[in-house]
């Protein structure tokens, strides 16, 4: 695994997250925690946050990196779900996470403590993203519908449907929402209005995996 721009690069293993400077190959920082697989890893400012299969969400702070010798130390606890943690977002202050549990958790890792919990959806949530910080607005998939979320209040806005499987793929950005899904097919909604614009035909020969938008073009990725 190579990077070109990024200053930090992430390796995961089973319990710990390694942060590594990339101009040096000198391991500067083991976080321990987790006792399940990490899927993700969010870094704002100082701190960073990590969700993982065990159903937790941890917080951990890397101020002190780069000063001396490597740490090794243990994150901190956050948000629990009920199964596994599928997604997460993190500001700098709110982390967000989507589980197996069918909820959408908010917390506040200066306060130590939950400040929102979405429910709605019926099924898994794969991905949860923010869309607008201003106004405070969440965009979350899983099979039965997109969901744009007021977190603060906890309440749904829209529900945005049309997929026919499993979505596990999300991007937004200040105009549109992007989806992609199982049923091998991406779909575009308008941001704020979120008025359906199209869909594509199914260009995969499998779900879709990974998605990534840079201004109006779309990427998509299949295991097939």
């Amino acid at each position: 695994l190579r990077t070109l721009s990024f200053r930090k690069l992430w390796q995961m293993n089973l319990k710990s997250r390694r942060l590594w400077l990339s101009s040096r190959i000198i391991e500067k920082g083991v976080y321990r925690g987790h006792t399940d697989r990490v899927r993700h890893v969010r870094v704002r400012g100082k701190h960073f946050v990590t969700a993982s299969w065990d159903g937790t969400l941890r917080v951990g702070d890397c101020k002190d990196l780069g000063k001396g010798e490597k740490i090794i130390t243990d994150t901190e606890e956050g948000i629990v779900h009920r199964g596994s943690v599928f997604g997460v977002f993190f500001d700098g202050i709110i982390a967000g996470t989507c589980s197996e549990d069918h909820t959408i958790q908010l917390w506040h890792i200066q306060e130590k403590k939950t400040v929102a919990v979405l429910e709605g959806h019926q099924g898994p949530v794969y991905r949860v993203e923010q869309i607008d910080s201003e106004k405070e607005i969440l965009v979350s998939c899983a099979l039965d519908f997109i969901g744009v979320w007021h977190w603060p209040s906890a309440t749904l806005l829209h529900k945005l449907t049309g997929h026919k499987h499993d979505v596990h793929r999300l991007k937004v950005n200040m105009n549109y929402i992007v989806t992609g899904s199982y049923d091998e097919t991406i779909r575009v909604w308008e941001y704020p209005s979120c008025e359906f614009l199209w869909t594509s035909p199914p260009i995969h020969q499998g779900g879709v995996s990974c998605l990534h938008m840079c201004a109006s073009m779309v990427g998509s990725g299949s295991a097939k």
